[in-house]
């Protein structure tokens, strides 16, 4: 997670932790290649549990209190929602709202369908992310965005 300032338009914080995963916990040759993760870091990865604890310990401790979540998308609130439910641990963001970054920039764009990440890189001349899929790389490129929705509102 990157704890975006708007007004001075600067990320006042991360959070990244991995999680060991408990259905498949041996990478496949793809995710490790995806997401740049090696086995010994996830076999030396906190569970879900402890990872949650530490999320809502960051999330305390950042003036944004309240602020929304934004996600090129919804599926990894949704997924860590269900994720925290099959551990029966309340959905630690679920007070908060989700801006779905990808719906108001294809709005913005006028685009017919979901416009793409790199579509919008290439429209504004925004730098590659060449680190894509590792969650701390794609909160921090989001943070690309965010100024040019403000740009484009009303």
């Amino acid at each position: 997670m990157a704890a975006y300032d708007v007004a001075s338009r600067t990320v006042h914080d991360t959070f990244s932790i991995v999680v060991r995963p408990r259905v498949n916990p041996v990478l496949s040759d793809y995710c490790v290649a995806l997401v740049n993760t090696q086995q010994p870091d996830i076999d030396a990865a906190e569970e879900l549990p402890q990872a949650i604890a530490r999320l809502e310990r960051w999330i305390a401790t950042q003036p944004v209190k309240g602020w929304p979540t934004c996600a090129w998308g919804g599926i990894d609130r949704r997924r860590l929602a269900m994720n925290a439910a099959a551990f029966g641990l309340p959905d630690p963001l679920a007070p908060r709202p989700h801006v779905d970054l990808c719906a108001v920039m294809t709005a913005l764009a006028d685009w017919p369908k979901p416009i793409d990440r790199d579509e919008v890189r290439r429209r504004e001349a925004l730098p590659p992310n060449p680190r894509r899929h590792r969650a701390l790389d794609d909160a921090l490129d989001l943070t690309h965005f965010l100024p040019l929705m403000m740009r484009q509102s009303p």
